[in-house]
């Protein structure tokens, strides 16, 4: 008893410092352990997102490859009718142009019937010329807006007419077998104004025979790629209001003009006038009553991001994603892609332009699952 007691008494008699040197190893051994659990976590929630927004990465640039495959085929497919319509006779021409009725009123597994904001178009042509090299006189007109004037004589096609005289002129000169695209042409209508381009278009014409064929693509069936569904596959039939709420897509064309846009004032259009180009934005403060041209825009908010795109996402002809801030300083994620076309004057490069798909920083960090599965 008495052994225990002095043993008690040894205890009691220790310093406290001692007893503190004792017992102060345990709390750091827990508040290691517990950082310890913490960082494991926070580095597994780390490769978690990071594997997530690759996948992001993925979908996003998945649908813009999509979409601009859509803008090869068209483009692909105007060179392959118009070298048909060559070997067509003049009494079954007209019919084989109406049988392009339904060839690309889906767009992207979206059907285009309503009128978001302007009319889908049911043919996906809406002129056609013949003309004769020897005298230079229209051989056959055709044009689906059966209300227009017919084009009698070469003099009568002007560019503010939305007819691409200077296609034709150049036309005239290729050698047998050549094909040539146009410019995209229409009417430039600044903010405030819904564009009408029912008989605007991009033309291809092919030499043949003594005769040059000539087709225009309807515009309209450009505006249609504006409602493809893309990451985060929300409804686009407001452009507007998508481009507002980060769902939104552009192209770009190798001229660096605006071809498609949600802000319609930003494409690159001819005054009815005098048919010259509208000159491009130079600054912010011309916004709406001027397009935009990547290298027209001189200053501004966007001039980073027009840099980046032009010196880097360009070149590298494939997929490029990266954030930039919009023209109202809103930050997108935007993937990059090119637009391939191997007919015409676009076969030494393979390439017709750019299409950037936008989303919004929102959108692109949140799992789509919550809404609808993705892949």
């Amino acid at each position: 008893m008495s052994r225990r007691k002095s043993r008690s008494e040894k205890l009691a008699n220790l310093s406290p410092w001692v007893l503190i040197l004792l017992t102060a190893p345990l709390p750091l051994f827990l508040l290691g352990y517990v950082g310890y659990q913490w960082r494991t976590k926070t580095t597994k929630l780390g490769i978690i997102e990071e594997q997530f927004l690759e996948r992001q990465n993925s979908v996003l640039a998945h649908d813009a490859e999509h979409v601009a495959e859509r803008i090869s085929e068209l483009l692909s497919h105007a060179a392959i009718d118009v070298k048909t319509l060559a070997l067509t006779p003049p009494a079954a021409r007209k019919g084989f142009l109406e049988l392009q009725r339904f060839a690309i009123l889906g767009v992207a597994g979206q059907a285009v019937s309503a009128e978001p904001p302007m009319g889908a178009a049911k043919l996906r042509y809406n002129r056609s010329i013949v003309l004769r090299i020897a005298d230079q006189n229209i051989d056959w007109y055709w044009e689906a807006d059966t209300r227009a004037q017919p084009i009698k004589s070469l003099s009568e096609c002007a560019t503010g007419k939305l007819c691409d005289r200077a296609l034709l002129d150049a036309a005239l000169k290729m050698a047998e077998g050549e094909v040539l695209y146009g410019k995209a042409l229409r009417i430039y209508t600044p903010k405030g104004i819904t564009p009408n381009d029912n008989r605007a278009g991009l033309s291809v014409a092919y030499r043949q025979g003594g005769k040059v064929y000539f087709l225009t693509i309807d515009y309209r069936h450009f505006w249609a790629l504006l409602s493809c569904s893309t990451f985060p596959y929300a409804n686009k039939r407001d452009w507007l209001r998508s481009y507002g709420e980060g769902n939104y897509l552009y192209l770009v064309d190798r001229s660096a003009d605006m071809l498609i846009h949600p802000k319609s004032w930003h494409v690159a259009g001819v005054e009815e006038a005098t048919g010259q180009p509208v000159a491009p934005m130079k600054e912010d403060a011309d916004e709406g009553m001027h397009p935009l041209n990547l290298l027209g825009y001189k200053t501004g908010i966007l001039r980073p991001y027009f840099d980046r795109l032009l010196n880097e996402s360009f070149p590298r002809n494939s997929v490029d994603i990266f954030e930039a801030k919009n023209l109202g300083g809103t930050s997108r994620v935007l993937s990059v892609v090119p637009v391939f076309l191997n007919e015409g004057q676009f076969a030494k490069t393979g390439l017709f332009g750019h299409l950037i798909v936008g989303c919004a920083l929102d959108y692109f960090r949140e799992p789509k699952e919550k809404r609808q599965p993705y892949y």
